[in-house]
């Protein structure tokens, strides 16, 4: 008999991702899941090798000052934005582990129970919500509107509910991109209501080459605010989990006083080499362009079996609309069962219709993910048994 579970175990459930079973004939493309394939440059892996030798004793949980004053310089060079490494700036063990536990401090569950988050939309927020006990509150993004939130349509009662409001652009899974405005709008609304805004913005580098580089809710003010950040996309240190929060200097002494009690601190090797990845730039402009190159060609393959592809900012998904009454579930089971290319059904971000492809498996991988797609084109599933079933963890959030 099992013993106790949480309500907000019960109810969080897990991944919506499709664990594959072997395909007989081809080897598997995955462009299900966000993770890069690439190395991390190679001064990075230099860097982690010689901080290990003597490399005893527990790091310090908000960041060795080395690793925050690079932090600190990238947001100077890329948005402009001066930090205090030392009151505004603290490290996190990756960006999953920091929005899982920030409701646990910043949220007020008894009077201000609401989480809120937009949707389509990266789970954990709901589940961060859950397990802080709150409300997870989404807010619907729509495809018309470009995927930015309408905060107008929210009411007064809703924000004065809200502990904390989660901003994600460039977004995942759409890839749209914020406006001045938006930013400007949700500090305003956190000013007058009370609550805060954190802006996760791990994809801020990734952009295409021919677009402006996105904006950081840190160009707009810093009151009642945090920006995340990590090394996972930008530099493909996903293995290293290594990010920051910055921002409001109250909320960075309220992070420092109660992380360390969750036993979250990035090891001093993996600072070392973190503190080198944010003072360089050229590695993450290849990146840019990799990516993008990648999306164009798997782009025009996924057009052709009659999805349509939303134009965002970020190179690094695809995210595609199936024609009406069509099945995501239905269609990534069908493709993976087919072709072996694996894909996210929107369904795992609270979307039906849609799915998500990671721009991630190598150039080569990709041209022969769009091979195969091409296989496909005026074919679709005839209502066949999954070859996929689901990773441990339950329903789709």
């Amino acid at each position: 008999m099992m013993g106790p579970v949480s309500t907000a175990a019960r109810e969080a459930g897990g991944y919506a991702l499709l664990k594959p079973k072997d395909h007989e004939r081809l080897r598997r493309i995955r462009c299900d899941v966000g993770e890069p394939t690439d190395r991390p440059p190679s001064f990075v892996e230099e860097a982690l090798i010689e901080a290990l030798p003597g490399a005893t004793g527990y790091p310090p949980t908000e960041g060795i000052l080395e690793l925050r004053e690079a932090a600190a310089n990238w947001l100077a060079r890329r948005f402009n934005v001066e930090c205090d490494p030392e009151t505004e700036v603290i490290t996190c063990l990756g960006a999953k582990e920091a929005i899982f536990h920030l409701p646990m401090i910043l949220a007020e569950a008894e009077t201000r129970p609401r989480v809120v988050y937009p949707t389509p939309a990266y789970p954990v927020y709901r589940w961060s919500a859950l397990f802080a006990q709150c409300r997870p509150t989404p807010l619907p993004l729509v495809w018309d509107g470009a995927y930015e939130l309408d905060l107008a349509a929210v009411s007064d009662e809703v924000w004065r509910e809200t502990s904390v409001l989660w901003l994600n652009y460039p977004h995942n899974p759409t890839g749209a991109a914020a406006t001045e405005s938006l930013y400007r709008t949700a500090l305003d609304l956190a000013d007058r209501f009370g609550f805060w805004v954190v802006s996760d913005e791990p994809y801020i580098d990734l952009y295409r080459p021919d677009t402006p580089p996105p904006l950081s809710a840190l160009e707009v003010g810093r009151k009642r605010l945090l920006v995340l950040n990590s090394l996972s996309k930008r530099s493909s240190m996903a293995n290293y989990r290594t990010g920051f929060f910055a921002g409001d200097p109250e909320a960075i002494a309220l992070l420092s006083r109660s992380r360390p009690g969750f036993g979250v601190a990035v090891p001093y090797f993996i600072q070392k080499a973190a503190a080198k990845a944010w003072l360089d730039d050229e590695h993450v402009a290849k990146k840019r362009e990799s990516y993008s190159q990648r999306w164009d060609i798997l782009r025009p393959a996924l057009e052709a079996l009659g999805l349509e592809i939303f134009q965002g900012i970020c190179p690094f998904y695809l995210w595609c609309r199936l024609p009406a009454g069509e099945d995501a579930r239905e269609l990534a089971a069908w493709l993976d069962r087919e072709i072996a290319v694996s894909c996210v059904a929107g369904d795992g971000f609270a979307t039906p219709g849609y799915l998500r492809f990671a721009a991630t498996p190598t150039e080569a991988d990709c041209k022969e993910a769009a091979e195969r797609l091409g296989t496909l084109r005026g074919k679709r599933p005839e209502g066949a048994a999954s070859c996929c079933v689901p990773l441990s963890g339950g329903r789709l959030p």
